[in-house]
């Protein structure tokens, strides 16, 4: 009973094009009656219109479920995908950002390879914290090549480098820092980042103590 209610109340919200109290009717479904079919009430719902991650993590699967068109289809996955980095739950924004790489064109398609090469970031991060270093060597190498000139990317070559160097090839951790160094971008943090690292490194050559800078 529950679940018919809200599903009528949803029904009044879509031919009254209330957007958010459908939003609210498509959740309490999620709820209450999990199997109940979402898409048709789901699917007039843009997931740009709420600023809840959670809402979107609930919303986009309703919406995907019952999407007619791929433009409906890709904008739902954007959202849930942004949902997921948002939440720190890169593990799920992976494999839907991949698939958008290879869905979208153009500009679209840089933002999902931009977004993806940040997920690998800081899983690469993540992998240095944890001691796995051939992890973080394949994480940060992905990263650094889907977002080149990008903040991700040159980071990643910065992080890249610092594995390399807790790996003992100096030259290839010089050569990762040169190119964060010498990107064709205005110099910022990651710049300078770089730079410190290159700098430290011709102070160890003198002293046969590599370090890495905080």
């Amino acid at each position: 009973e529950a679940a018919a209610g809200l599903a009528r109340a949803g029904l009044m919200a879509q031919r009254s094009g209330d957007m958010l109290s459908l939003a609210s009717a498509v959740r309490g479904l999620r709820t209450v009656a999990p199997g109940w079919p979402l898409g048709r009430l789901a699917l007039p719902l843009r997931l740009a219109a709420f600023p809840s991650d959670d809402d979107v993590v609930v919303l986009a699967p309703a919406i995907l479920a019952a999407a007619p068109a791929r433009d409906v289809a890709d904008e739902a996955l954007v959202a849930l995908a942004a949902a997921w980095r948002n939440q720190a739950r890169c593990d799920m924004a992976v494999p839907i950002l991949a698939a958008l790489d290879r869905r979208l064109e153009g500009a679209a398609a840089a933002v999902a390879a931009a977004d993806l090469a940040a997920c690998r970031l800081d899983q690469g991060l993540a992998a240095i914290e944890a001691a796995d270093l051939e992890g973080a060597k394949t994480l940060l190498s992905e990263a650094a090549n889907r977002d080149p000139a990008g903040p991700a990317g040159r980071r990643a070559l910065v992080a890249l480098g610092d594995v390399h160097l807790l790996m003992g090839d100096v030259f290839a951790a010089q050569l990762a820092w040169r190119t964060a160094a010498a990107a064709a971008v205005s110099t910022d943090s990651i710049t300078s980042l770089a730079l410190e690292r290159l700098r430290a490194a011709v102070a160890s050559d003198s002293t046969g103590v590599p370090g890495i800078p905080e």
